[in-house]
């Protein structure tokens, strides 16, 4: 049985109660870096950060997400200083194990530096949309990677994306473990929901 993912009544009161303005990366090469700060800056100046331990707390206009995904070591890095000195707590989605395109990921130093001033998120170890998770790949791509960044930052992460934005599907086996993992919300392509 698949959950039911329609946009329905309480869905939209959701939305429209509290709103989210996201500006997501994944790689900002140099020559566009201050392109990039002048858009956080003024996505920034829209309304206050996701605070994910104030979330249930009632807010006035639109809160704001600056997300930076896939664990590119220049681009994490680059958003992380940047986020941080326009005082605006990022979301950090990395992939925990390098891929073949040769470009570096952050490594466990790196997310233990992040996670000083932003939020370090869930990912997959290589890239995987949520339907592609098994009972067989289950560990090496949710659990390893979930205990990777517990142990660099001292924090198991609390928020989840996958690949493709999906949202959260009850039915879907790598959703429930997260579930089971202690998170408490999904960053997709149309929302950042609380994990019922």
């Amino acid at each position: 049985m698949t959950a039911d993912l329609r946009w329905s009544a309480p869905r939209q009161h959701a939305l429209a109660t509290r709103p989210v303005i996201a500006l997501n990366f994944h790689e900002v090469p140099r020559e566009w870096r201050s392109t990039a700060r002048q858009r956080i800056s003024e996505v920034a100046a829209m309304g206050p950060a996701v605070d994910l331990d104030r979330y249930d707390e009632p807010v006035e206009g639109p809160s704001v997400v600056i997300g930076w995904y896939d664990g590119w070591r220049d681009t994490a890095l680059f958003g992380a200083d940047v986020c941080a000195e326009l005082g605006v707590r990022a979301f950090f989605f990395p992939i925990t194990r390098p891929q073949r395109s040769g470009r570096g990921t952050v490594t466990a130093a790196d997310l233990a530096d992040i996670a000083t001033a932003h939020e370090v998120g869930f990912h997959t170890a290589t890239h995987r949309s949520a339907p592609t998770i098994t009972r067989t790949n289950l560990r090496a791509e949710v659990d390893r990677p979930m205990a990777e960044i517990e142990e660099a930052t001292g924090r198991r992460p609390r928020v989840a994306a996958w690949l493709l934005g999906s949202r959260y599907d009850p039915d879907l086996v790598g959703n429930q473990r997260l579930k089971e993992l202690g998170v408490q919300f999904m960053m997709s392509n149309w929302s950042l929901e609380r994990i019922p």
